[in-house]
């Protein structure tokens, strides 16, 4: 991952506020993974994802994104999204996110010390390969529409699991 993309994170009594800039993608979507993760186990309750400095994201991003909304709401936790770019907010809308998980625009964010989350490289390709798998699976079955459209594509990506 190069320094034009990532995510800057804070993270506040159970609370964490993650501004994702540059690209957000498959590329960079282990280490959110892995940060959210990490601090859900520590007892984390509300996530906030800020997309203001995002200039793109890719579908594993946003079925991570579904992913950990669907977990954090089913343990009485609250995950959301906040100033999404015009495109972005497009992408979010055109694949279903929007509409399960709260968007909130103009959102302004409060006085915290961010700090880089650095890459973590501990990631096998069967682990990455298994991220992507249900970050499209939670996207599917958000529509009937996004099971067609990535139907080639999980069945590929199985094929590929299947040989490691």
């Amino acid at each position: 991952m190069s320094k034009e993309s990532g995510y800057l994170v804070a993270t506040v009594e159970g609370s964490a506020y993650v501004r994702a800039f540059g690209l957000a993608n498959m590329n960079n979507a282990p280490m959110l993974d892995a940060f959210l993760n990490s601090e859900i186990e520590l007892g984390l309750h509300t996530v906030c994802i800020d997309l203001s400095e995002c200039t793109g994201m890719d579908s594993t991003f946003m079925g991570t994104l579904v992913g950990f909304h669907h977990r954090m709401s089913s343990d009485g936790g609250r995950f959301l999204v906040v100033n999404p770019t015009a495109s972005n907010n497009k992408l979010l809308d055109m694949l279903g996110v929007s509409q399960v998980i709260p968007v909130l625009h103009e959102h302004v964010a409060p006085e915290l010390t961010f700090y880089l989350l650095e890459m973590c490289n501990a990631q096998t390709p069967q682990e990455r390969a298994e991220l992507m798998k249900r970050a499209h699976l939670e996207l599917v079955d958000l529509s009937a529409e996004n099971a067609k459209k990535f139907a080639p594509f999980l069945a590929a990506l199985e094929n590929d699991l299947k040989k490691k």
